[in-house]
């Protein structure tokens, strides 16, 4: 028998052609909602640029605005300066501060805020003139001389300090040997945490002298460590005294100062030199940030050249760790140092906080 061709046009073929249409049809229905949800954020996004040009033009507008009134205001403070710039009698250095008086106006209406900025410009800006710099400085000089002329005590006993020597000489057989300055830590109790700043504002309290203070620490929780000059120590335990403040005794290199439990399998001599490591590196750190490094030094050799059993001895080694962190510079080195203009500073910190902030990213 010959096979025979289906014929489209019958009932059956009709129906499948019917459904494999709806087929095709709901597929299609289903791409476009697809593609209807992957053009949704897309058509958000041309909205939100619509209205960032319209704030950008705003802003633009705004601008323009303040730009024209800064020079207006300009061109009536340069008018109504006391002197002419055209005065051939007036000095250069007059000129140059009414210059720079106008500048910095300008540079201070222009980092107020924007709300600011549009309402600076109703009231006129106030007038600067050389004359009122020069009283300024003026008066700045007469105070300086009114202090220098009635100095403080503190102001004599600093100065006395400046022309008298912190060395002592003792007899050794027949030759007088020169002491080194000595310096010493006074412990203090504190059950309170406590920072550097809240301790030298309750030791202020107490009238005792900053300057005198060469370096807060703390040893251990509950312990302040003051690191002064010998010749302070009797001052400090007299003002102390009246403060009804009661220096403690505190051993830093002590085993029982290591109270971490990290630390807890620690036999006593490895706790006695753990707390000497830490104690060193707390001494080395506090004399290194010290603003003078000379006196770093000197405080830190005075801690070596004690005795062995002085619960304050340094080993010689921190002496080379110091001069390591704070290497002596020559006049030629100190002179190669370029220190960059402040502007370049803010560009710096602005490029180095945006690799930070893309490194975190």
């Amino acid at each position: 028998m010959n096979d025979q061709q289906p014929d489209p046009s019958t009932p059956t073929n009709a129906f499948d052609w019917v459904r494999n249409l709806q087929r095709q049809i709901q597929q299609n229905a289903r791409q476009l909602a697809q593609h209807h949800e992957v053009l949704q954020p897309v058509h958000v996004l041309l909205k939100e640029n619509a209205q960032l040009k319209e704030d950008n033009a705003m802003l633009r507008k705004k601008l323009d605005d303040l730009q024209h009134n800064t020079q207006q205001q300009e061109i009536t403070h340069n008018t109504e300066m006391v002197f002419d710039d055209e005065d051939d009698s007036r000095d250069p250095i007059g000129k140059a501060c009414d210059k720079v008086a106008a500048a910095m106006a300008t540079v201070a209406q222009a980092g107020s805020s924007t709300k600011d900025s549009i309402h600076a410009h109703a009231s006129p800006m106030k007038k600067v003139s050389y004359a009122s710099i020069a009283k300024k400085n003026s008066t700045r000089t007469q105070r300086r001389k009114q202090r220098l002329d009635n100095p403080t005590d503190g102001m004599i006993a600093w100065a006395m300090r400046k022309f008298t020597s912190n060395t002592t000489e003792t007899m050794d057989g027949n030759q007088r040997v020169p002491q080194r300055a000595r310096y010493g830590i006074v412990y203090l109790k504190s059950p309170q945490r406590t920072s550097h700043g809240e301790a030298r504002r309750a030791l202020a309290i107490f009238k005792i002298p900053q300057a005198r203070i060469i370096d807060v620490h703390f040893p251990i929780r509950g312990i302040i460590g003051l690191l002064i000059h010998a010749d302070f120590k009797a001052e400090l335990l007299d003002l102390l005294k009246q403060a009804k403040v009661n220096p403690v005794d505190f051993t830093p290199t002590a085993a029982a100062t290591i109270i971490n439990p990290e630390y807890a399998d620690y036999t006593n001599e490895q706790r006695a030199a753990k707390a000497k490591e830490l104690y060193s590196n707390r001494m080395l750190r506090a004399c290194a940030r010290l603003p003078k490094a000379y006196l770093g030094a000197a405080i830190l050799r005075h801690f070596v050249s004690l005795a062995e059993d002085d619960p304050h001895h340094m080993d010689a080694i921190a002496e080379k760790q110091f001069q390591i962190m704070r290497p002596r510079l020559t006049r030629r080195e100190r002179a190669a140092i370029v220190i960059p203009p402040i502007e370049e500073a803010r560009r710096l910190l602005l490029s180095e906080s945006n690799a930070e902030m893309d490194t975190n990213a």
